[in-house]
């Protein structure tokens, strides 16, 4: 039973990692326009 689930988990286990994958790259990106908009008020 166990066997038979496995490879379906493999695939939404490895969807979960490129979804955790792409919030990390938006989540910096956006990290750092907030970064740069303070650093240009500042400036």
């Amino acid at each position: 039973m166990v066997m038979l689930n496995a490879p379906a988990f493999l695939d939404s286990l490895k969807s979960g990692v490129d979804f955790a994958g792409d919030v990390t790259v938006i989540g910096g990106a956006i990290g750092l326009v907030l970064i740069l908009c303070v650093l240009v008020r500042d400036a």
